[in-house]
């Protein structure tokens, strides 16, 4: 049974609120796996804690991981936008390849999920190295 659509002012209150908790979910991942590093690094014992566990490298790698999965999303939208508005603009554009694929991955929410699932997971598992190498 096909949905009813939603009225275009209803559509623009849902869309604002996702809108302010994306773009907030995104800033702290980043703040995040930028902060993580720079606390250990400003810090030599923690450190040295950290290198002679092992994991420094491993800990390292994963918030960089984090922070990559964010930046490239983000870049993928930028670009997926701009050839969807550019489409608007100049309408012979809507027929080539690219504004379709734009078009559709405009439309699509799995990237951003699995993006946010990837950055979330690599910091919980350099968090709990992080933790590990105290213990």
């Amino acid at each position: 049974m096909p949905r009813a659509s939603k009225a275009p002012s209803e559509e623009k209150g849902f869309f604002e609120p996702y809108s302010y908790y994306a773009r907030t979910l995104r800033t702290w991942f980043v703040a995040y796996g930028i902060g993580g590093p720079a606390v250990i690094i400003t810090h030599p014992e923690t450190l040295a804690v950290v290198s002679e566990a092992g994991d420094a490298e491993l800990i390292g790698g994963l918030f960089l991981a984090g922070v990559a999965a964010q930046v490239l999303v983000a870049f993928f939208n930028k670009v997926t936008m701009w050839y969807v508005y550019y489409g608007e603009v100049e309408t012979e554009f809507k027929t080539t390849r690219r504004y379709r694929l734009a078009d559709w991955f405009s439309e699509q929410f799995w990237p951003d999920i699995v993006m946010d699932l990837v950055s979330l997971i690599a910091f919980g598992i350099s968090t709990v190295l992080m933790f590990r190498s105290f213990a």
